[in-house]
């Protein structure tokens, strides 16, 4: 498996294996799509490409937001300064997750023709459709890259406020505590999700033993 595919693993979270190939359910709860073996690594692939475009465009989109809020708060440390960041930290947030959910129903709008009719499935290879009853239930592709997201944004946002609070005071102190901010921030995200969905974020990216 090569790297590429490593990082398409929130893609391949919404396939189940079945005896001839794979079943697609966008976001663990949309119509069963029958997905053969080559489609599956194709669609898997383009996954790990869009985890990165997305991490990328994630990344560039905060740097121009901290450029926009220091053209109109040149100062730094200003209230406006920070309402403005928050507001925009919270729109890259929304904006990539639409993104990223059109992106994971590639599957959904290439081969949605054909639905999978469920009772002809035998019962092992039928995706559950009632409501998770237990943590141990995995979550969807979706919901993960969302947490992720939510985490970034959210550690992004706790270090530049402790940043923009302890810097007047000593500018170490300021980088240790934004430092912490993020951690704390992000961390709180991430138990969340495991409270809700029963996986850690942090724990399901592929690059992490």
């Amino acid at each position: 498996m090569g790297m590429i595919d490593l990082f398409g693993a929130f893609m391949d979270k919404q396939f189940q294996k079945t005896p001839d190939g794979y079943i697609y359910r966008f976001n663990a709860k949309g119509p069963p799509i029958r997905v053969s073996e080559s489609d599956h690594a194709r669609y898997v692939r383009r996954g790990g490409w869009s985890f990165l475009f997305h991490v990328a465009g994630l990344m560039l989109s905060i740097i121009a937001a901290a450029m926009v809020t220091a053209h109109w708060f040149p100062a730094g440390g200003e209230a406006g300064g920070m309402v403005l960041m928050g507001a925009l930290l919270i729109g890259i947030g929304v904006a990539l997750y639409k993104s990223l959910a059109w992106s994971m129903r590639a599957p959904e709008r290439e081969l949605g023709t054909a639905p999978v009719d469920v009772s002809t499935l035998t019962p092992q290879r039928v995706l559950r459709t009632e409501p998770r009853a237990t943590p141990a239930r995995k979550a969807s592709g979706l919901v993960l890259f969302g947490y992720f997201v939510a985490e970034m944004v959210a550690g992004i946002a706790g270090a530049l406020l402790l940043y923009r609070l302890l810097e007047p005071l000593n500018e170490n102190a300021a980088i240790v505590g934004a430092l912490v901010g993020f951690a704390a921030a992000a961390w709180a995200i991430d138990r969340l999700c495991v409270r809700r969905t029963g996986e850690s974020v942090l724990e399901s990216l592929p690059f992490i033993p």
